[in-house]
Parts: structure tokens; C-alpha cells; sequence
């Protein structure tokens, strides 16, 4: 991974995946409020102001909004493809890591698609500026564009995880 030979966002998808340590995507966890932190006014579930969107119907938005990105699909096609030809990674989703796919939209059957969608995310745009080739770095980066909606489920999940990662760094370094 670290020639950084990718001559697209799918190639360079599939070498971060295969990189991943440990437990793979296990620890990201997609909060049932994702909608909670939502700036703006209403709900994006369709719910009136002040109102609180039943947790199920805010997991399907998020759900529904991370699998529209341009993002997912690329994710969604590189584990796809890993789970054709066998590769294990991390996250078990190679052979026999999972048998095939389970709810309507999941790869092997643990939201593998979404989680590694949202941990791309997480990095931010600034993080594909430094990718060692510049095509790439411009695709992800245009793939990432999380846009202006500030009511997005995805925008208030990704913000919460990054706030959540600063803390779990802060705390590690001695500051908490």
C-alpha cells in the first residue's frame, strides 16, 4: 500500500481494506440517533419538528443515505469483488468470512459496505490531498463530499465518530 500505485479510488479502496488490522470494521458502530445531531429544522426521517424519529426509521435514513453515495458504491463493489475471489481481510468478509449476503443491500451480512463507507469519511477530504497519486487523491476526495446539507444523517454520524475518535486520542495521548 505504501508505493501508493493506484490509478483509481476503487484500487486504492481495496488496498486500504486489505490493510486494516485486527478486528477490521467491527469497531464502527452506527448509532441508532444518527439523526439526533442534525442541524437544521425537521427531521430528515420526515418527522415535524420537535419530534423525536423513531430510532428504526433513523438507521433506515442513514442506511438509505450512505448506500445513494457515489462513495458506497465504489466500497460496495470492492468488497463484492474480494468476496468472489476469496481475499480475506480484517473484516472477514473474504472466504468463509461471512457466506454470502444477508439483509437486502449488505455485503456477507455485517453492513461491511457502510461501515468501511463511514470510516472513509471519517478521514476527511483533506487526507486524499496527500495521496501519493494525484488522480486518485481528486477522486476520493470528490467521492468523500459529504456536500452543503447540513441536515444529512450522514454528516451527523461521521461528525459524531470524528469527535469520538479526537476523544479516544486525547485520552491515549494523557489529556483525559
Amino acid at each position: 500500500m505504501s508505493g501508493g500505485g493506484w490509478s483509481s479510488a476503487g484500487e486504492l479502496v481495496s488496498a486500504l481494506l486489505r490493510a486494516l488490522p485486527g478486528p477490521g470494521l467491527g469497531f464502527v458502530q452506527l448509532r441508532d440517533g444518527a439523526g439526533d445531531a442534525a442541524a437544521g429544522g425537521g427531521h430528515a426521517c420526515g418527522e415535524e419538528e420537535g419530534a423525536a424519529c423513531p430510532p428504526v426509521h433513523q438507521r433506515a435514513f442513514l442506511l438509505q443515505e450512505l448506500r445513494a453515495m457515489p462513495l458506497h458504491g465504489v466500497v460496495r463493489g470492492v468488497l463484492e469483488e474480494h468476496h468472489r475471489r476469496g481475499v480475506r481481510h480484517a473484516g472477514g468478509g473474504g472466504a468463509g468470512g461471512g457466506g454470502g449476503a444477508g439483509a437486502a443491500g449488505d455485503v456477507c451480512g455485517r453492513l461491511e459496505s457502510e461501515r468501511l463507507t463511514v470510516l472513509l469519511l471519517m478521514a476527511g477530504r483533506e487526507v486524499w490531498g496527500r495521496c501519493p497519486s494525484r488522480d486518485v487523491g481528486r477522486e476520493m476526495a470528490a467521492l468523500c463530499d459529504l456536500g452543503p446539507d447540513d441536515r444529512s444523517m450522514t454528516r451527523a454520524e461521521v461528525e459524531y465518530l470524528q469527535r469520538q475518535l479526537e476523544e479516544v486520542v486525547r485520552m491515549e495521548a494523557g489529556g483525559g
